[in-house]
């Protein structure tokens, strides 16, 4: 999770007329207060089958492997101002939104030689974008994006 506070310049002067005994604060105070906490956090849980086979290319073993998946992504958008912060919220349901969506996994590997070994591996392999839940006025997308991975050995 990213969790910030964005800090008002105009709090930072009121804090400081406090501080040095120009202005005493009343309880009521900390209602003028423009800071703010931004809390954002994407939690994905993959659900899947993996399969593979092998099999010969020109004399080559070749393996490949496919993981079909179900993905539960849970995305928080906390943005309160700094006086009504509880962590308590963090996980609230005004903060969150899910989806539920499928993506696939795939790797391929082959034996190069005697000592050589070649693998390629795609991983969400279905792009998505979702947004978060608008809270104050602020939104953010969270990007699923393919990534390719390639090894030898």
């Amino acid at each position: 999770m990213h969790l910030c506070a964005n800090v008002a310049q105009s709090d930072i002067a009121c804090l400081d007329r406090v501080a040095n005994g120009t202005v005493i604060p009343v309880p009521d105070d900390q209602n003028n207060l423009r800071s703010i906490t931004n809390g954002l956090a994407a939690l994905i849980t993959d659900y899947g089958i993996s399969v593979a086979h092998e099999f010969s290319v020109v004399g080559r073993p070749v393996s490949l492997g496919v993981t079909p998946k179900i993905q539960k992504t849970w995305l928080y958008n906390y943005n309160v101002g700094i006086h009504n912060y509880d962590k308590n919220d963090l996980n609230d349901s005004r903060y969150r939104n899910d989806n539920t969506g499928f993506n696939i996994d795939a790797g391929l590997t082959t034996q190069l030689g005697d000592n050589w070994m070649l693998g390629v591996t795609g991983q969400n392999l279905v792009s998505c974008d979702m947004q978060t839940k608008e809270i104050s006025g602020y939104r953010d997308t969270y990007q699923i994006r393919p990534l390719v991975t390639s090894g030898l050995s």
